[in-house]
């Protein structure tokens, strides 16, 4: 009957090499948009966000959208600019 709590037998010269070719592959992003790319892969709604533009989104076009939702709801004071801020940030 064969042992089962044998231990596996070692990589063999070609798939070490096999390996090493593999991890040269697998290093991650290295540029600077790839990596701003990689941030955001495990994104899922960004309400939580720190930045209000996505990377990929332009900054103008959203400023222009939030002054619309101020226009609309003129808000008064800090608490509803900032709530208004929220609607625009989650619309």
């Amino acid at each position: 009957m064969p042992d089962s709590s044998h231990e596996p037998s070692p990589a063999s010269p070609r798939q070490i090499a096999a390996n090493r070719r593999n991890a040269l592959k697998s290093t991650g992003p290295r540029t600077g948009e790839g990596k701003a790319s990689s941030r955001m892969n495990a994104l899922k709604h960004g309400l939580t966000a720190e930045h209000v533009v996505l990377f990929d989104e332009d900054a103008e076009e959203f400023h222009r959208y939030f002054r619309q939702w101020v226009r609309a709801f003129k808000p008064k004071g800090f608490v509803e600019h900032q709530l208004v801020e929220r609607i625009a940030i989650c619309a």
